[in-house]
């Protein structure tokens, strides 16, 4: 996962202190940012951070925003006990009203569109279509507040530690306590028959519960920081934490961290996640105590790895699901952590976790239909890396220039390493006997060589002019395809160095198994296969299913069918 910084505001000093950014908010087209800074509230262009309206109604602190589902409108409330309801898109208020003390949320319901308004002592329920405000008491002070996806019922968050569920007349139907402050909670989105709530108080803990008030994984996920807000993407699987630590986090559904979205220079009180669609990539808007605004995007690669039938891929972040491409079996492997990188040879897979590289073997190898797979080591090192594929004894992993070389056996140092002339673009598993397996190296520079893992010199196979990006070798290691930085297909005769055939607008390529002169290609949304001196036959290629789920994974092309079917078994 790749995090970039769209955009950034910083609002002025006032008074010689920096306003807060108390609330932030993506309209449900996600084109707009709605902020609450200091006593205003701040409309921005999502794509650009342009500033699109500020807007001055409120009289005293706005602490709180939200926008509604149909995205006609936009709500905020304050410390001048008003909640004010505006068009969106003329920026104009619609109407107002008022509590008897600060407004600390509001929450549209995302079926009916009925507003939700706490304070910190009452909450209040208000519809387009009535004229009053109904309002209820409530014990403390409500801090946070969030409806279930399917609109029938909300959480309050209680500054004495309680949480409270209600349906949407706001009739109480259980509490779930809690030992410190509920400084945020939010529902799951995801659209089964679940409803989890996600809970953070202020003692540094992380929680989830269902509907039904029961704690949904048993124990409490401890964040080392407390937790000012949290947001979910659209499909339920990830949730964004911001807090007392400077960060954005990205976590699973479970709470378990993944990665570091953003890190600023003062605490997070605001996170709104956008999920991917027609505006654009996964995004996360953050707001901080110092008066900044930040609009990061997300970018999810894909990982993936394949060798012979059987291809690998991550989906939902955690997961990795093994497919074969024969028989269309498919087993998930549940991770429970960040799936950073994945290799496939034989009967071998690797999968690189945060701290860790798990590798696995098939139950049973004799069997080439067989899809048990089962841990075979686990190497205890982190250990970054651009590029990793995995051998029968060993790993073999790049870093920049330099390729390192781990035996899967204890104690796993490094056995050898090899630094080549320029940072190393893609390395490929290419056979051999156990523990003296060859490789495939491609360069920045163009250069092409074979290293084997028992040999410390590298052997030249080939030069090209640009950036190597793909490469394949034929089954009787005659002939070398190679793709470079510029698209550009070459397929090297490997004993007089000639080039046999030549391609532009190439994506990717892949030799036959078995007959030495057949190559395929991808190539302007075609699939196209050449076999020997004929031209090559070309087919359309379909839309690939999202192999990537939830902004992770990717091979959609090579992966046929949903979900259904997949058998799961847990990493051991």
């Amino acid at each position: 996962m790749r995090s970039t910084l769209l955009w950034k505001d910083s609002v002025p000093e006032r008074d010689g202190a920096k306003p807060v950014v108390n609330a932030a908010a993506v309209t449900a087209d996600g084109q707009r940012v709605v902020v609450a800074v200091g006593d205003v509230v701040l409309v921005y262009s999502a794509a650009d951070g342009d500033l699109l309206q500020p807007l001055q109604a409120h009289k005293d602190t706005v602490y709180t925003v939200d926008c509604s589902a149909d995205g006609r409108r936009f709500a905020s409330g304050g410390a001048d006990d008003t909640v004010i309801i505006w068009m969106d898109g003329t920026f104009q208020g619609e109407l107002k009203y008022k509590h008897q003390d600060a407004i600390q949320q509001v929450k549209y319901n995302p079926v009916t569109n009925q507003l939700l308004s706490c304070t910190g002592s009452d909450f209040g329920l208000w519809h387009p279509d009535q004229k009053s405000v109904d309002k209820d008491r409530v014990e403390s002070k409500i801090l946070s507040a969030d409806w279930t996806p399917s609109g029938l019922h909300f959480a309050l968050g209680l500054f004495n530690g309680k949480v409270q569920i209600r349906d949407k007349d706001g009739a109480e139907r259980l509490t779930i306590e809690r030992s410190a402050p509920v400084w945020t909670l939010a529902w799951s989105p995801a659209r089964d028959d679940r409803e989890i709530l996600a809970v953070g108080c202020w003692n540094q803990t992380l929680s989830f519960y269902k509907l039904n008030g029961l704690q949904h994984y048993n124990k409490d996920r401890r964040l080392g920081f407390d937790p000012n807000a949290l947001s979910w993407f659209d499909k339920g699987e990830n949730l964004v934490v911001g807090g007392s630590d400077h960060k954005a986090t990205l976590c699973t559904k479970e709470g378990v961290r993944l990665c570091t979205i953003a890190e600023e220079e003062d605490w997070i009180w605001s996170v709104a996640a956008r999920p991917a669609g027609r505006q654009g990539d996964a995004a996360v808007v953050l707001g901080t105590n110092d008066g900044t605004i930040a609009f990061y995007q997300l970018s999810f690669d894909a990982v993936h790895g394949i060798f012979g039938d059987r291809y690998a891929y991550r989906e939902n972040l955690t997961d990795v699901v093994v497919q074969h491409l024969m028989t269309e079996q498919r087993v998930r492997i549940k991770c429970r952590d960040y799936v950073k990188k994945i290799a496939v040879y034989k009967n071998r897979l690797a999968v690189q976790l945060q701290d860790r590289v798990h590798v696995y073997e098939q139950g049973y190898p004799e069997n080439d239909l067989d899809m048990h797979y089962r841990v075979k080591e686990k190497i205890y090192k982190d250990l970054p890396c651009d590029e990793l594929v995995v051998a029968a004894q060993h790993v073999l992993l790049s870093k920049g220039e330099n390729l390192l070389l781990f035996p899967l056996k204890p104690p796993q140092t490094l056995e050898r390493e090899w630094k080549m002339e320029a940072n190393v673009n893609i390395i490929k598993m290419d056979g051999g006997p156990e523990r003296c397996e060859g490789v495939l190296v491609g360069l920045a520079t163009g250069a092409i060589y074979k290293v084997f893992l028992n040999n410390a010199f590298p052997v030249l196979l080939a030069e090209t002019q640009a950036d190597v990006r793909q490469l394949d070798i034929s089954p009787m290691r005659r002939k070398l395809a190679v793709v470079d930085a510029n698209k550009r297909l070459k397929v090297i005769d490997l004993r007089t160095k000639e080039v046999d055939f030549f391609e532009e607008n190439v994506d990717s390529i892949a030799f036959n198994t078995e007959e030495e002169d057949i190559i395929c290609f991808s190539s302007g949304g075609q699939l196209r296969i050449k076999a020997g001196g004929l031209p090559a036959t070309a087919q359309t290629l379909e839309a690939g299913g999202g192999g990537g789920g939830g902004g992770g994974g990717g091979g959609g092309s090579a992966r046929r069918g949903g979900p259904a079917g997949v058998r799961e078994q847990d990493s051991a």
